[in-house]
């Protein structure tokens, strides 16, 4: 093969290594999808009436920055018995919350 090293084991190398870019990749878009669901409610926090209705009730604040700590403790607590499905809705929820409590 052109272009890889020829000595034993050198296909496996490049194979781990593709892997591992290709797990890198995935996981920078997931972290890029959360810190733009957290940049758009924020957003929409700021600019629409919900963001009065935040300022206005302190105590909606506080149960959602409980809601926040709730679940991350849910994720970490949970995290190897959840499926991904359920792991990455509970992150996108949790990206969700913290744009409304910024």
């Amino acid at each position: 093969m052109a272009g890889y090293p020829s000595y034993p084991g050198a296909q496996a190398t490049v194979s781990r290594a593709e892997t591992i870019n290709a797990f890198m990749r995935g996981i920078y878009g997931w972290m890029s999808a959360g810190m733009l669901l957290t940049a758009g409610a924020a957003w929409f926090t700021a600019t629409g009436p919900l963001g009065v209705t935040l300022l206005q009730s302190p105590g909606l604040v506080i149960g959602l920055v409980i809601a926040q700590f709730g679940l991350v403790i849910g994720l970490s607590a949970a995290i190897n018995r959840l499926s991904g499905t359920a792991a990455t809705l509970m992150f996108l929820a949790y990206s969700a919350l913290t744009g409304l409590t910024l």
